[in-house]
């Protein structure tokens, strides 16, 4: 199986033995973009390596392109982009980079757009069968952003200009010193934007400007490290500044209103090799602070919230027997709150598994890998959880036939902003809320009818939800979070991908859909059985990827159905179809001129009630490789 750590998809292996048990079927690999499948392993998610992506896109439109993965977008460039997965809440996700956890115990949801591309490696994403090793809180899934790690010296600068008067400058250094052992890499981004924008507001039917949408982001991040030996020393840097205006909804806009985000985050690790043995040692340290002011005399705040996190993990990994292997390990988290609104608040976390991979096989290549595991966590003021987890892997023929099943435990507590927002006119938290709960089961089959040209998965999943948090209006209209919800989650995941070279030309289709029944069970009459409010029921995608000689142009059309927005599923968002383009033409072997339209149709749509989104917008980029 693959390791699941942030280097987890490396096919490094340490001697003959470790091949045999580790060894992965082809994937389809292409020029421009190759994604690593999970096949091998009971994991049911996939893998994108975005070093080879169009350099205009941002993280939001790469993952909305993948299987079940909703991203909801608040506005145009700059602005907020909020993913879930397989119908669960943003909260319900858990996110790491490099590794680990991101997540802040105040709100749980985290912004995409806080990560520009010129910084990432690979996106990973596990929709089931990782939460015993990587967290018990990923209800919906788990994504592992992994950051540049380059050992060879790379130059890298990239501009680009667009509308909404944005401009972009993203630059990265890689190097290696002293003999090959040292490396070093560095990278930098400045974006900012005007983000004003028109669009039709259908409340009024009139033609309105999204006013105080500005954004401007600036930020640096480093990595050195040391190699010694099948052995490596890494120390990580993140430093970003970002400061928008907050537009508020288009029924009731906040002209004035700003939001400043500033981010640190430190990452030490320590990987270890020797024989049977293999281990991992982390250290981190995350610190957010936000900050709103909105001067509007009625509706006036001046908030600020400073999040900080510490972290300690230890991972080990025994290879008892080429077929046979063992994983442990402890995970230490404390976070810490100061906020204008929650108060003062801090949380303690403990986190222990252990879980073993089995691998059975034959000589015509057949073999069964089981994964049982087990999970226990600690969490100030909740009973401990006792989280098991079984995965199974079946490979019926090697190379073209295999079928794998899991099952998993997973718990989220509530967020600090679920349990303490003080009471105002609007809205009170509730220190007596208990921890979500729920069981995933998945089932998959993966075929490969033409060796690695075409793929196909079927995957069929089933989620149970208990003490669902939901924010309910109450006495004099006051919104107040409960354990109320139950909820029934499931669904089928198709996707077909092939790669083809037509004489001269390399063409690329990769294609998903998505059934997602996300249903209350709540109990009460108007609501049991509806689907739950923003899970839209269906899902699709399809990529095109086309080259030849230095021309080079994808296309990308994501399709999304209605989403509800009331419990009785009485109003709701118009489902939409969006297409992007991407045109680019190699000057050189160092220089690329590319062109981007996003929403080529200037499709008026929306992801979230009164939130506006852009029509019709170009950028134009120019990139220098050496």
């Amino acid at each position: 199986m693959l390791e699941q750590s942030s280097d987890s998809c490396s096919s490094k292996v340490h001697n003959k033995d470790e091949i045999r048990c580790y060894k992965l079927p082809p994937v389809i690999v292409t020029a421009k973009r190759w994604k690593w499948i999970l096949d091998a392993s009971p994991i049911s998610g996939e893998i994108v390596d975005i070093r080879e992506v169009e350099r205009t896109s941002d993280l939001g439109g790469i993952i909305k392109t993948m299987v079940n993965a909703d991203v909801v977008c608040y506005g145009g460039e700059g602005s907020s982009q909020i993913l879930s997965l397989r119908g669960a809440s943003p909260e319900q996700t858990l996110f790491l980079v490099d590794g680990s956890q991101i997540n802040t115990a105040q709100g749980g949801s985290v912004d995409l757009s806080q990560w520009p591309i010129s910084w990432i490696d690979r996106i990973e994403i596990y929709r089931a069968g990782g939460s015993v090793e990587m967290g018990a809180q990923a209800i919906g899934g788990v994504v592992n952003i992994v950051t540049k790690k380059d050992k060879e010296t790379h130059k890298y600068l990239s501009l680009r200009i667009g509308s909404q008067t944005l401009f972009d400058v993203s630059a990265f250094w890689g190097s290696k010193l002293f003999n090959d052992a040292f490396y070093f890499s560095a990278g930098a981004q400045g974006k900012q934007g005007g983000g004003d924008f028109w669009f039709v507001d259908e409340n009024h039917d009139t033609v309105r400007q999204r006013e105080n949408a500005d954004y401007k982001t600036i930020g640096v991040m480093t990595k050195i490290g040391y190699d010694f030996g099948d052995n490596n020393l890494e120390l990580n840097l993140r430093l970003r500044d970002c400061d928008r205006g907050s537009p508020g909804f288009s029924e009731f806009p906040t002209p004035n209103a700003r939001l400043n985000d500033q981010i640190c985050r430190v990452q030490g690790k320590f990987a270890y090799n020797r024989g049977f043995l293999r281990s991992e040692s982390r250290m981190y340290a995350n610190w957010l602070n936000r900050s709103y002011y909105n001067p509007h005399p009625i509706i006036y705040a001046d908030d600020t919230h400073e999040n900080f996190a510490i972290g300690i993990e230890e991972k080990g990994h025994l290879l008892w027997t080429p077929f046979f292997k063992s994983s442990v390990g402890i995970e230490l988290r404390k976070d810490r709150l100061i906020s204008t609104t929650d108060g003062e608040r801090e949380r303690k976390k403990i986190g222990t598994f252990f879980q073993n991979e089995i691998l059975a096989g034959n000589k015509k290549n057949r073999y069964v890998l089981l994964l049982p595991g087990i999970r226990v966590e600690w969490v100030d003021e909740f009973q401990p959880e006792i989280c098991p987890g079984l995965g199974i892997v079946y490979t019926l023929v090697r190379e073209f036939l295999t079928l794998k099943a899991s099952t998993e435990r997973t718990f989220r507590p509530p967020t600090f902003d679920d349990l303490f927002w003080p009471a105002s006119a609007m809205a009170v938290g509730n220190p007596d809320l208990l921890p979500e709960k729920a069981r995933n089961f998945d089932l998959g089959i993966i075929v490969y009818p033409l060796s690695n040209q075409i793929r196909t998965t079927f995957t069929g999943f089933h989620r149970d939800v208990t003490n669902l948090i939901e924010w309910v209006p109450g006495a004099k209209g006051i919104w107040r979070p409960h354990n109320v919800g139950k909820a029934r989650v499931r669904g089928i995941e198709t996707e077909l991908s092939s790669s083809f070279h037509v004489s001269k030309i390399l063409l690329e289709i990769v294609s998903n859909y998505t059934y997602t029944k996300a249903e209350d069970l709540t109990g009460e009459r108007n609501r049991v059985g509806k689907q739950l409010v923003r899970r839209p029921m269906y899902k699709a995608n399809l990529q095109v990827y086309t080259s030849f000689k230095k021309y080079q142009l994808s296309t990308t059309w994501n399709y999304v159905g209605i989403r509800y927005t009331t419990s009785a599923n009485t109003k709701w968002i118009p489902e939409y179809v969006v297409g992007n383009c991407n045109m680019l033409y190699q000057l050189n072997k160092n220089v690329n001129l590319s062109v981007g339209v996003k929403n080529i149709m200037g499709k008026r749509y929306i992801d979230i009630t009164n939130f506006p989104i852009p029509g019709r917008t170009f950028n134009i980029n120019m990139s220098f490789d050496f």
